[in-house]
């Protein structure tokens, strides 16, 4: 049996993103995923928690309308769920040990064209061992696609093909895990990877 799909939530867009991709890229693999939500104890309660309410009641309510969320999209798809309470980086790189891959939320591309991510996000990319994947705000699963026909009702999405995954590479420090990630991943899809080529500086 395969691992499951470790997601990182939230209560932001591109938390919800990351977890229905998620859980499609489950359904692909035939595995589950596992929700983890990091909280955090504090002298007073932040702005957000209701008064009369704690930290870890807050916590506990966002990962039940995450689980909510997913099983009303995904019926039948395995989920577990993790409420931690520790440093959101530890705790996150731990859950990326423990899956075979950890799926976070980004917000995006910035103004300038770049791939914005937050610093618990860009801590994480560097120390996991295991694939991270970054989802952006807004995303669905049609966006996978190649664009669809006119007309083509949402159920059709799925048989409308892949796009290509995209693999960047430094030619002078190759790494077959991302290698082998990618190709993987096409296969799944019935997709080609794409290796852009760039100059080296």
């Amino acid at each position: 049996m395969e691992y499951d799909i470790a997601v990182g939530i939230d209560r932001s867009p591109a938390s919800l993103a990351a977890v229905h991709w998620a859980a499609h890229e489950a359904r692909r693999r035939g595995s589950g995923i596992t929700l983890v939500h990091v909280w955090h104890r504090r002298a007073r309660p932040t702005p957000y928690v209701r008064v009369g309410g704690t930290e870890r009641a807050w916590a506990e309510r966002t990962l039940e309308e995450a689980v909510r969320s997913v099983r009303s999209a995904h019926p039948g798809l395995r989920i577990t769920e993790r409420l931690v309470c520790d440093a959101t980086v530890t705790a996150l790189g731990t859950a990326a040990d423990d899956a075979e891959m950890l799926v976070l939320g980004s917000p995006g591309p910035g103004p300038v064209g770049g791939f914005v991510t937050g610093s618990v996000s860009q801590r994480v990319v560097a120390r996991a061992d295991h694939p991270v994947v970054l989802v952006r705000a807004g995303r669905s699963a049609a966006d996978e696609h190649l664009p669809a026909a006119d007309g083509l009702a949402p159920e059709e999405i799925p048989e409308t093909p892949y796009r290509d995954v995209v693999l960047g590479l430094r030619v002078d420090r190759p790494c077959e895990e991302v290698l082998d990630f990618a190709f993987e991943a096409a296969r799944r899809r019935g997709s080609g990877p794409t290796c852009p080529r760039a100059a080296s500086t």
